[in-house]
């Protein structure tokens, strides 16, 4: 049994609190206290992005991916969360993003590179490597998060409706880079984006959304680089 104490407050607001950190097997248990400070006073990130704007899209997938770095890279031992996905994502009124529910969360040495471990998390944004050889390392919270993005860019879910035209195991990851392969990337992007923002900043996200959901482990960036990377999009002029 082990006790952690971690009160630490990211730039853009994000405070996270993890008190009697229970660790069994470097797995989080179920006794595990982890929450968000004033968690009651915000709501999930709901479906509906379809009417988001490029600033609420754009600040939505910084906070995350920088939540994700600070996790990933700034926390000792590191932590992995396992269960990226919309309903862990707390928004307020500001639309500042929070990264909720570590029930799951996987704990690994910063020396380590990976975890073996019963698969867990949510069908649709679990890696595909995490899947079908039970080794989690960060690079599958990278997929997960790319996913995410995905479904902010285009107001569609991971496994949505309309992908049952092109048959069983078609997602939003599919979509996306069919259409980028035949240069219709513009079929994309839901309508408030695309009344909101300019081409090549959608286009440049997209890029980085599709690094992040690579089939190669390798391929996918680092947190702190996609999290570098959305924040110069809001930078370029």
């Amino acid at each position: 049994m082990q006790k952690l104490e971690l009160l630490e407050e990211f730039g853009i607001g994000i405070l996270l609190r993890l008190l009697d950190t229970i660790l069994e097997n470097q797995t989080l248990s179920s006794s595990t206290i982890f929450s968000l400070v004033g968690t009651s006073r915000h709501s999930y990130m709901r479906w509906g992005a379809e009417r988001c704007s490029w600033t609420e899209v754009h600040k939505i997938a910084v906070d995350v991916a920088q939540a994700l770095a600070f996790l990933h890279y700034s926390c000792t031992p590191r932590i992995i969360h396992r269960d990226i996905k919309p309903s862990n994502i707390l928004l307020d009124e500001e639309r500042n993003a929070y990264l909720s529910d570590f029930g799951l969360a996987r704990l690994i040495e910063v020396t380590q590179t990976h975890a073996t471990t019963d698969v867990a998390g949510t069908f649709g944004y679990v890696a595909p490597e995490y899947a079908t050889t039970c080794r989690v390392s960060d690079k599958a919270d990278v997929y997960s998060f790319g996913v995410v993005l995905l479904e902010l860019m285009s107001g569609k879910r991971s496994l949505d409706p309309s992908f049952a035209q092109f048959g069983n195991g078609f997602t939003i990851v599919s979509w996306g880079r069919m259409l980028t392969q035949e240069g219709k990337t513009s079929e994309f992007f839901s309508s408030g984006l695309r009344e909101s923002a300019q081409k090549d900043r959608l286009s440049e996200m997209l890029k980085i959304a599709l690094s992040c959901t690579s089939e190669s482990v390798s391929a996918r960036p680092p947190m702190r680089q996609v999290s570098a990377k959305l924040k110069q999009l809001g930078n370029d002029q």
